[in-house]
Order: C-alpha cells, then sequence, then structure tokens
C-alpha cells in the first residue's frame, strides 16, 4: 500500500520510518495535506517518522489537525532528524512526557531543515522548541518560522529549544507565546538556550515569552554563543536573559528608537554576508517576511 493510501485510510498509533545512517530515503508528499494525524503513547522517537536517516529526506509533507504525543525525542514530523527536513508545516499539537527534546517539526536535530513551519502548540520538559526541541553537532537550520505556543520546564525557545555547539540558526521568527515554568529555566523568544552556537538574521513578535528564570526576548541563556542583527518587541527588558559569554547583537524594536521597517536592511545584510539567499521584506502586517 502507497504511503498516500496508508495515511489517508488509518489513525496511527504509532507509526516509523526509521533509516540507518547508510541507507537512503527520499520521501515527498507535494500539494497533499495530511489531515487528523493521530499518534499517541509513551515511545521515544516518536512522530509520523520515527527517525530519519543521514541519507534520508523528507519534503513537502503538510499536517493539519495532528496530534501527536510520545515520551522523548518527540515532533510532528519526526523524532529525530539525522537527514534533511525541506517545506513541511505542521498545525495541531505536539507533546513531549519524557525529560528532553520537543519539536514543532523535529524532536532532536543531527541534520538539516529548511523552509519549515510550525502552529498550534507544543509542550514538553527540557529542550522543546516550535522547530525543533534541540540542535546538535554544526548543523543547519534556516528560512523556518513558528507562531505555536511553546511551553515546557526549561531551555524553552520560540524556534529551537537548545542550540548546540556549532550549530547554525538563520532567517527563523517565532511570534507565538513561549513559557518555561521552572524557576531556573531558561526561555527565549527564538532560543531557549544557546551554546557555542550562531543566530542570524532571527526575530520574535507579537508573543509573549514569559519564566521565572533566564527570559529573554531572543535567548534566555547565552554561552559562548553568537547573535548577528536579532530583533524582538515582546515584553522582556533584554534580548539575552543571561549571557555567560558571547557576542550580542541583539536589539528591541520599541516602536521609537527602533521600528520593524528598520530592521530589513541588517537582516538582510547578515543573511547575505552568511551566505544565505533568503531575504526578508515587511508583510502587509508590518513584520518581516522571508521572500
Amino acid at each position: 500500500m502507497s504511503l498516500n493510501r496508508y495515511l489517508k485510510s488509518h489513525t496511527l498509533q504509532f507509526y516509523s520510518v526509521y533509516q540507518s545512517d547508510t541507507a537512503f530515503l527520499i520521501i515527498q508528499y507535494k500539494d497533499k495535506t495530511i489531515t487528523g494525524l493521530t499518534v499517541t503513547g509513551s515511545n521515544d522517537y516518536t512522530g509520523l517518522f520515527g527517525r530519519i536517516g543521514s541519507g534520508g529526506t523528507v519534503k513537502d509533507v503538510t499536517l493539519t489537525k495532528a496530534s501527536v504525543t510520545g515520551g522523548n525525542y518527540v515532533g510532528g514530523v519526526a523524532g529525530q532528524n539525522d537527514g534533511t527536513v525541506e517545506n513541511c508545516s505542521v498545525d495541531g499539537t505536539v507533546t513531549g512526557t519524557g525529560l528532553s527534546d520537543t519539536g514543532g517539526i523535529v524532536g532532536t536535530n543531527y541534520g538539516t531543515i529548511s523552509g519549515c513551519s510550525a502552529e498550534g502548540t507544543v509542550t514538553g520538559d527540557v529542550n522543546v522548541g516550535g522547530i525543533a526541541g534541540g540542535s546538535y553537532l554544526g548543523v543547519i537550520i534556516e528560512g523556518c518560522h513558528s507562531t505555536a505556543a511553546v511551553s515546557g520546564s526549561s531551555t524553552v525557545g520560540g524556534v529551537v529549544g537548545n542550540l548546540g555547539n556549532g550549530c547554525s540558526l538563520m532567517a527563523c521568527y517565532s511570534t507565538g507565546n513561549v513559557t518555561a515554568t521552572l524557576t531556573t529555566g531558561n526561555a527565549g523568544g527564538v532560543v531557549g538556550a544557546n551554546s557555542q552556537g550562531t543566530v542570524t538574521g532571527c526575530y520574535h513578535a507579537t508573543g509573549t515569552v514569559s519564566g521565572q528564570g533566564n527570559v529573554g526576548g531572543i535567548v534566555g541563556f547565552n554561552s559562548s554563543g553568537t547573535f548577528t542583527a536579532c530583533y524582538w518587541s515582546s515584553n522582556p527588558a533584554n534580548g539575552i536573559g543571561k549571557m555567560d559569554s558571547g557576542t550580542n547583537g541583539t536589539a528591541k524594536v520599541d516602536g521609537t528608537n527602533v521600528k520593524w521597517e528598520d530592521t530589513i536592511d541588517p537582516m538582510n545584510t547578515a543573511l547575505k554576508s552568511a551566505g544565505l539567499a533568503l531575504q526578508y521584506s515587511l508583510d502587509e502586517e508590518g513584520l518581516p517576511a522571508l521572500e
């Protein structure tokens, strides 16, 4: 039976496609929508795909009215990505009942995520993000956005919960509420915690960022991470909640000293310098949108 027919005719209790590091898989679901996907249980590596191997690509998958629940490493598209997730979108609820890594698109990321979007709610414990719960080992997330409400105990970000060593986050933004409930938790409009990662041309707007620990308009906690041309207009007074070390290239859009139209050229220049072709322009609501 084809993937198309299977997904249209089944409510899934747990559905997993696993590819080893040497396997090669491309799944494309262009111009089609999977409605009402339900994945339940407490399994780790939970999503439409449990794990995408290093030779795997999933692209053009659209999930609406999705409900995905698992333990650790839970994402709407994949529990773990070691390959490529491109131009996918998830609208629904993604819930991680375990300790770590819950994301609207991917739970834990060791690959590339590009052009993806999430809306609805993403809820977990530690490392919770609108797009990815955690991203590690020098990989790239680019051109993604989330309107989802994202919540957890700690290390919660509008786009990525935990951005790890050498990773790049470029041309991404969040407009949803971000909440960390732990008294020592980290909450950021874009990233919960950044450990030696690079964040370029990203922003948070519209939603609130709240928590009792380290709270920032862009990132909750920064350890040797670099931020360039990043902006926020939400409630936090500072772009970085707490910074041990690193580069603070963040600025608040207060409507007086800095307006959203003032952010377009700096973000586009930074993205071009980083070698990314994506550029911003103002949309009809007056916020930066990717062209």
